[in-house]
């Protein structure tokens, strides 16, 4: 990344902190995790990181938007690691806003083998895509047989409110009493936490690391550790520049 292109992203996020303290919303810097392939970091060394729907198959963990349109970081490395040989790991710089929380999946439906969804347009009478519509997840195209069987279906997620800055979701363990922004749950359910910032302005890619070094072998996780002292060691960089000297604390989650 040259200069010229840092200084822009830099200043575009410390303009949006400085917009958030405006609106007297949260401004606390804190580090976070985005998972993409090699060839799309001349993309984000030029633009930063964007919605999934501004830029589809830019980011390998928020495929599906799951939950709403955003950039999907998360607060550990380990739990979104990409299954490509050529996936990287960035260390961000973001700032929530305003969060909330959001349900996870809905439990399966037992009479029903198939479920159509757009999170694109919601359901309407004709809400048919064609099939270049998913072209951009991947690099190989297969045609398919498919058996639908019973099929239903369901509505686009919620729309965006204006009020929210963050959307933090779970896949794995949905929404149940106490899991609000703050809560102090054991780290199996917040593992695989996913944070959907709304805005290209509310994060800044710092570095890249090759998942190739950092993927499982036999079982055993490797070298993590390095990966978790830089995230350390950054906060205080982030602490000192961003958040007006305060020590945020740093917990590293665990599956």
């Amino acid at each position: 990344m040259n200069e010229e292109d840092l200084v822009v992203l830099v200043e575009r996020f410390i303009d949006c902190k400085a917009a958030l303290f405006g609106d007297r919303r949260p401004t606390e810097v804190t580090c976070g995790y985005y998972f993409t392939r090699q060839n799309n970091l001349n993309f984000i060394r030029l633009h930063g990181l964007q919605p999934e729907q501004m830029a589809p198959g830019i980011c390998e963990q928020g495929r599906g938007v799951h939950f709403g349109d955003g950039i999907y970081t998360s607060r550990n490395p380990e739990a979104f690691q990409g299954s490509c040989s050529d996936s990287v790991g960035l260390l961000v710089a973001i700032v929530k806003g305003k969060e909330t929380n959001v349900t996870g999946p809905e439990p399966p439906i037992p009479d029903v083998d198939t479920v159509v969804g757009n999170m694109v347009i919601p359901k309407t009478e004709d809400s048919e895509q064609l099939g270049q519509a998913f072209q951009n997840f991947g690099n190989v195209g297969l045609l398919v047989a498919i058996l639908k069987g019973n099929e239903r279906n369901v509505r686009n997620a919620e729309p965006p409110n204006p009020a929210i800055n963050t959307v933090i979701g779970n896949k794995v363990f949905p929404k149940t009493e106490g899991h609000g922004s703050g809560r102090n749950l054991d780290d199996k359910k917040t593992y695989n936490d996913e944070v959907v910032l709304r805005t290209s302005s509310q994060c800044l890619p710092l570095f890249s690391f090759s998942m190739r070094r950092y993927t499982y072998d036999n079982g055993q996780n490797k070298d993590w550790d390095n990966i978790w002292t830089c995230h350390e060691r950054l906060q205080g960089v982030l602490d000192r520049f961003f958040n007006e000297g305060r020590t945020l604390s740093v917990h590293r989650q665990r599956n």
